[in-house]
């Protein structure tokens, strides 16, 4: 595709320039002035939009502190993690090093070694934590891995999105704080020597405050969109995550704008409350706009951290109901290189839509490929991630000019096709491999071979309507219509109307609790707790794949 409106450089220093000096924390002023400045910019373009205001649930660090009292009596530099435990008066244990923080125990075996102690580990998921905090641990610390011993800001929560009141008692109670390598070395070394105590002090504020959601609506010849999104929050100023991706978003907005032909819609969407509210933006556009998600979305494109400092790959983490070749063919194309690396999509970047069963979800990461060790979730996987040195000088404008680039391409893709690009065959394929590896790493006595039939039978399905005489309109309804529930069988277990938690637990998080399992290693009640919930796993996900055969059954008839 030619556009007429060129890519414009200046147009996002400028967005850099203003955003550089906003602290962008949900729920605070620096953030609604943000939204300002991006409204503003839509009407300077013409753009339609909409500013949707509603309440959300923050958590907020405020300040930490660590006294250790060992032969050498002293503090350490910390800071909160969000939607941890809030004690401001500090609670007093023993620090005890958690060797194995990798490996997954029985809570049994958790509460003999750290019933009481405060754990010093390498570790922070959540799932890690809720451990902890089930075991009877009073206190978690974390050690960043950075070299540059910073220490990055990050949350805890349990919750996706803002809590209900099924969930709202699983967050977790313990404060969560986190520190530098080096403070974390020297600690690690001591405690080769000798016991001691430490004191940690942890200040959240929990709070409910109004914050905004601007979406720019970009109208096509079809009223199916693709929705184009980002979140505008940060941690302090925040360029590189995720402001950077805030100026592409715009400039797209504003390229896109001035089309006249569009075949598809467009959404553009700036998420609050990613990092202080664990999604709930991104949630509350789901819940209170899930009809129009469901029938209209045939993609959800999320732009995070793209156009970073010295990150001049691109690491694809997709649902792949599209293939490998949908975005590589796109990438290769306008960088001169393939991607340097496929990942699934992780249980974040706003991914809050498998209910709705969008068809195509993506989200592109930049990386800077002279990186060894530790590597940062975002911030091209840079140092300065989610600190207060994500400064103005860590954007890169050309990597910017082509990220707008790459998602133009894949705009076009997905809008100019008739039908919808589901590589059907490389999806099933890939699930038999999934699921062959969660096999093969537990000895316990399960398989999933009326799992593998169904999605035979589901292909052979979908080659019968994938033929030159079906019309486009009708393989387009039911390609869309199967990815979509495909894509949300990979990634969630729970009702199409609720939320998972945010454990990072993997694809097929529900088949996945046989994953590693030795029954050596289990009591019998444990070995049938586990054995009952894969069977209703395994029912779910072939009753949805039976109904899906159903879905192809009924439209026969105009075959």
């Amino acid at each position: 595709m030619v556009y007429t409106t060129k890519i414009d450089r200046k147009h996002m220093e400028v967005f850099l320039r203003k955003f550089q000096n906003l602290n962008r924390l949900t729920g605070n002023n620096d953030s609604e002035k943000a939204v300002d400045y991006i409204i503003n910019e839509l009407e300077n373009e013409g753009l339609q939009y909409k500013r949707f205001v509603f309440d959300s649930y923050f958590s907020n660090p405020i300040q930490a502190s660590i006294d250790v009292f060992c032969e050498d009596v002293y503090s350490i530099k910390a800071k909160p993690r969000s939607f941890g435990g809030n004690f401001p008066e500090g609670i007093v244990g023993e620090i005890i090093y958690d060797y194995e923080f990798n490996k997954k125990r029985t809570k049994e075996e958790l509460s003999k070694l750290f019933k009481n102690k405060i754990v010093l580990s390498y570790n922070y998921y959540e799932d890690y934590v809720n451990d902890l905090n089930k075991c009877g641990a009073i206190g978690l610390i974390h050690i960043c891995k950075s070299d540059n011993n910073v220490i990055f800001e990050e949350t805890v929560g349990s919750v996706w999105g803002t809590p209900t009141t099924k969930n709202i008692d699983t967050l977790f109670q313990i404060p969560v704080l986190g520190i530098g390598k080096k403070d974390g070395e020297q600690l690690l070394k001591k405690l080769e020597t000798e016991k001691f105590e430490v004191k940690v002090c942890a200040k959240i504020e929990n709070v409910i405050k109004k914050c905004s959601l601007p979406i720019c609506e970009i109208k096509g010849m079809s009223d199916d969109f693709i929705l184009i999104s980002g979140h505008y929050d940060s941690w302090y100023e925040g360029i590189s995550d995720n402001a950077v991706g805030n100026a592409i978003c715009l400039e797209i907005a504003r390229i896109l704008g001035k089309r006249t032909n569009l075949e598809k819609s467009i959404k553009i969407a700036w998420w609050p409350g990613h990092s202080n509210g664990r999604y709930s933006g991104s949630t509350w556009y789901c819940d209170n706009n899930f009809e129009l998600l469901s029938e209209k979305c045939i993609g959800h494109i999320n732009i995070d951290s793209m156009g970073t400092k010295l990150s001049s790959r691109y690491m694809v983490r997709s649902a792949y109901t599209e293939g490998k070749k949908f975005i590589e063919e796109i990438i290769t194309k306008v960088t001169g290189k393939p991607p340097i690396s496929y990942k699934d999509l992780p249980r974040g970047a706003d991914m809050s839509f498998w209910g709705a069963e969008i068809p195509f979800h993506l989200s592109l990461k930049s990386i800077n490929p002279e990186l060894t060790g530790f590597i940062a979730p975002g911030s091209g996987g840079n140092w300065w991630w989610h600190t207060e040195y994500d400064t103005y000088d860590k954007a890169d404008y050309n990597l910017m000019i082509e990220s707008v680039k790459i998602i133009l391409a894949i705009t076009d893709r997905l809008s100019e096709n008739k039908v919808f690009p589901f590589d059907y065959e490389f999806f099933m394929e890939d699930t038999k491999k999934i699921l062959l590896q969660i096999e093969d790493s537990s000895n316990l006595e399960f398989n999933f071979t009326e799992i593998y039939e169904s999605l035979d039978k589901l292909k052979s399905d979908l080659f019968n309507i994938d033929k030159p005489k079906i019309s486009d309109e009708l393989k387009n309804f039911i390609f869309k219509k199967i990815a979509g529930k495909l894509s949300r069988l990979k990634y969630s277990t729970c009702d199409r109307y609720d939320f998972d938690n945010t454990f990072s637990l993997g694809t097929y998080p529900g088949l996945r609790i046989v994953n590693n399992i030795d029954k050596e290693q289990l009591s019998t009640e444990e070995a049938l707790f586990i054995k009952t919930y894969l069977q209703r796993q395994k029912n779910h996900m072939i009753g949805e794949i039976k109904d899906l055969e159903k879905l192809i059954k009924t439209n026969s008839q105009y075959l």
